[in-house]
């Protein structure tokens, strides 16, 4: 009988959990308090370093189960090129070993190790032999010792783990994509505000709703992973009968993170109506233009939302799938490492000079600037949908559901971007540009906007003129990048 021996972070569960949970206890407390539900108001610099907080200390969390889990695996010597895979739902789960992306059709790549069910739990004896383990209670409490004679898959708390470990790895990579955020977040609210820019506010709107929505599923995935983890290695009749992970997801039960991202949506997004009301005021206030103007403008500012949304969803997106070539499961049986990592590098070169593209070319009615942004695009668009053919690509894709997420919202922006370009792109020279020209100069001369009506416009009427229910957006009076 073998004996695995690992020297971790574990060590800790003995007495940490419990400061652990108190500890979350505090940054729910605080993060409540600090949502308005308690005496003080919070500003959004208040929020910023909430989140900031709140998601490092998961990340803290993760990393040292990372470190536990890690630890059985890495003392196991698990084949780099071998990694475990589970299935199933509602308590029946089941786990497999492969060498390879799982397929269906393919029975070659993949082979059954374990099965269970609500009402029974039944270990293969082909491929598991007996097993005990102990976390001992008393002397050195940093030592967790596994004993087990290695099977013809190998010990099976190992295999179990290898999926654990996984789970962790992906945790802490999309919480410190959150983290990332949030200071993406404090960007767009900077530019917002001091540039009084429609696209970065209304950008801001929809990356705090999709970060709520989030924060809600990951809530749900939180008991669906405790559920699995209990049949597949906590139950008494498992191979590994290993019940240490339940102070883990307890740790990991972020309802107040839910209550403080629905809570401060509810007050930005009243909020940012009324910002975007009072910019309205700022919108050709002294040549008011007919409506077709107003379309095109409307067009034009659908291209600068999705570019400030790429600038994070796409570097995210990248940068998941480019770690996971270089440090996840599927570094070992990838074939095709040095085209993905070419296709990340052009991307990465491109981004910004692709970003500045659309938003000078559609200010300032730039065609041959815009067909390079509408070129670039249509790469990334053709690039990133050939992916999909990858069968490492889209086992990452549906194994990991930020990461799906992360791709389908950058995809999805990169195409509306490039379709509303083209759309711009055949309202060049239709006044658009000669308006906002024709603004800034006589906001720079204080020129009063009630000075002429455009009674001879055939869109335009003087009751519309006199309308004073009319919706116009705003155009901000300025050349600069940080305005439109």
């Amino acid at each position: 009988m073998g004996e695995l021996t690992t020297t971790s972070a574990l060590g800790r569960l003995s007495s940490p959990v419990a400061s652990r949970q108190t500890g979350a206890g505090l940054i729910s407390l605080s993060l409540l308090n600090s949502a308005g539900l308690g005496n003080a108001m919070m500003t959004f610099n208040d929020k910023i370093w909430i989140h900031v907080k709140a998601a490092s200390f998961l990340i803290s969390v993760d990393g040292d189960w990372n470190t536990i889990v890690g630890g059985i695996v890495k003392q196991g010597n698990l084949p780099r090129g071998q990694f475990v895979d589970y299935s199933g739902r509602n308590g029946n789960y089941g786990l497999r070993l492969c060498t390879g992306v799982p397929v269906v059709g393919r029975v070659d790549t993949c082979h059954p190790l374990y099965t269970s069910d609500l009402s029974d739990t039944t270990p293969s004896s082909r491929n598991f032999s007996s097993l005990d383990w102990m976390l001992p209670h008393g002397g050195d409490s940093q030592r967790l010792t596994i004993q087990g004679s290695l099977g013809e898959q190998g010990n099976p708390v190992i295999v179990s783990q290898s999926n654990n470990a996984g789970r962790l790895q992906f945790s802490i990579r999309e919480e410190i994509a959150l983290v990332v955020s949030q200071f993406w977040f404090f960007g767009l609210s900077l530019f917002a505000i001091i540039f009084e820019s429609p696209p970065h506010l209304l950008a801001l709107v929809i990356g705090r709703s999709l970060a709520a929505g989030w924060s809600t599923y990951a809530l749900w995935r939180n008991g669906n992973f405790a559920d699995r983890v209990q049949h597949l290695v906590g139950n008494s009749g498992t191979p590994c009968n290993l019940d240490i992970f339940p102070p883990y997801f307890q740790t990991r039960n972020a309802i107040a993170d839910i209550v403080l991202h629905f809570v401060a949506l509810a007050i930005f997004l009243p909020l940012s109506w009324r910002l975007l009301k009072l910019y309205d005021t700022l919108t050709f206030s002294r040549v008011g233009p007919p409506k077709k103007i107003l379309t095109i403008y409307r067009y034009f500012l659908v291209v600068f939302v999705g570019l400030q949304l790429a600038v994070f969803f796409l570097v995210v997106a990248m940068s998941l799938w480019v770690d996971q070539l270089i440090n996840g499961v599927i570094a070992a049986i990838s074939s095709h490492t040095t085209i993905y990592q070419a296709l990340f590098i052009f991307t990465t070169v491109t981004l910004l000079p692709w970003i500045s593209l659309g938003w000078f070319s559609v200010r300032r009615e730039r065609k041959y600037m815009m067909l390079a942004f509408i070129s670039i695009g249509a790469i990334y668009v053709c690039a990133w949908s050939l992916m999909f053919y990858s069968q490492v690509y889209r086992f990452t894709w549906v194994d990991w559901p930020f990461f799906g997420c992360m791709t389908i919202i950058s995809f999805i922006v990169v195409v509306i971007s490039g379709a509303f370009g083209i759309v711009c792109r055949l309202q060049f020279g239709h006044g658009l540009l000669d308006y906002l020209q024709t603004e800034k100069s006589l906001a720079r001369t204080d020129f009063e906007p009630d000075v002429f009506y455009h009674e001879t416009e055939k869109e335009w009427t003087k009751a519309d003129e006199e309308n004073p229910d009319r919706i116009t957006l705003p155009v901000l009076l300025s050349q600069t990048p940080g305005r439109v």
